[in-house]
């Protein structure tokens, strides 16, 4: 990628975000050693948790130079990956095209389109036991991409597109035989809870995340969100604050839900094992509201 001094080679500078969260880690794992606490109680609730993530958006070409998107800066999905990795998880992040710098320690797979993006989530989500669907798939599409620019006719008449409904990827992955603990969002401009209620119910999810993006000091391109978690028996509501904030909370939310420390070396244990009693208490965590507890 580009370096520091704007050429291109090995040595990119690392994102700052990224160099504040070693330097911290670092440190604590440091305080910690002197503490006398051992490597095995380090390790976090997620170490070896599979967690496949979306974010962005998609295009959907019109013809060679226009499209059909949905708004998305991608910062909350991100936010999302660097928190899961933080808890020790292995994470897949697939994106649409955005502008920021995907976390350095996922397997990043960056798609356009819906279809591009639908594909590589059904291929990607086996054996996930966490799948968080944050990007803001295109709903439609255009039936038909010109192959050439489409010309005005310079006689002011419009131009009539015909759009077709993509796939929809949260239901396809909560309707799998094995499917992982599935999260939503919804992006809604009125009506907030109810809606997003709606989703939750129709396309079977096990959590969905509710932000106002009516409210232009939060939601789009922003570095701030407002949400609202929502299972089948709880809503909680977190006010105002930064994305990676909020990203830790919803992560934190599903560390809960397991009811389990993962405190263990790798070496030691059937990771096969942990992943099935893990997802048991994910499961859990639909019938539960003690987790949202803080």
């Amino acid at each position: 990628g580009n370096t520091a001094c704007g050429e291109i080679g090995s040595g990119r500078f690392a994102d700052t975000s990224f160099i504040v969260s070693e330097i911290q880690k670092t440190l604590h794992n440091k305080l910690n050693e002197k503490k006398g606490i051992s490597d095995k109680s380090l390790q976090t609730p997620l170490d070896g948790i599979r967690n496949l993530i979306t974010a962005g958006p998609t295009n959907e070409p019109i013809d060679p130079v226009r499209f059909i998107t949905n708004r998305s800066s991608g910062k909350m999905g991100y936010s999302l990956a660097e928190a899961a990795i933080d808890a020790g998880a292995i994470v897949t992040l697939i994106t649409g095209p955005v502008d920021i710098e995907p976390p350095m320690k996922c397997n990043t797979i960056p798609v356009e389109t819906a279809k591009e993006m639908h594909e590589a989530v059904m291929h990607h989500v086996n054996k996930k036991d966490i799948y968080i669907g944050t990007a803001a798939v295109s709903d439609y599409r255009p039936a038909r991409k010109n192959e050439t620019k489409l010309k005005k006719d310079d006689k002011g008449s419009p131009l009539i597109l015909e759009l077709v409904e993509n796939q929809d990827i949260l239901k396809s992955v909560s309707e799998l035989d094995e499917r992982p603990f599935v999260v939503g969002f919804a992006a809604e401009t009125n009506d907030l809870i109810k809606n997003a209620k709606t989703k939750f119910k129709n396309k079977g999810l096990d959590l969905i995340v509710a932000n106002d993006v009516s409210d232009k000091s939060i939601g789009f391109d922003s570095d701030d969100n407002a949400v609202t978690l929502i299972t089948k028996r709880r809503n909680l509501a977190i006010e105002k604050e930064s994305k990676r904030k909020i990203a830790k909370k919803i992560i934190k939310l599903i560390e809960h839900g397991t009811q389990m420390q993962f405190n263990f070396k790798k070496s030691d244990h059937n990771l096969i094992t942990l992943r099935k009693e893990f997802k048991q208490n994910l499961f859990e965590l639909k019938n539960k509201s003690s987790i949202y507890q803080y």
